[in-house]
């Protein structure tokens, strides 16, 4: 099993649909944000700008 595949089952999603969200390609709702977030340790902050709030 693939990277990619293992993270997409860690939040619940396709691997094709993270695929398209790493590429731009689809937009996540705020859902997937916050599984993203708890999964992966970032805030939804940083995962939507690339910055850290203070």
């Amino acid at each position: 099993m693939s990277e990619a595949t293992v993270a997409a089952r860690r939040v619940g999603v396709t691997q094709g649909y993270l695929s398209a969200l790493e590429h731009g390609e689809k937009e996540p709702g705020a859902a997937v944000l916050l599984a993203i977030s708890k999964e992966f340790g970032k805030s939804v902050d940083w995962l939507l700008t690339g910055r850290q709030s203070e």
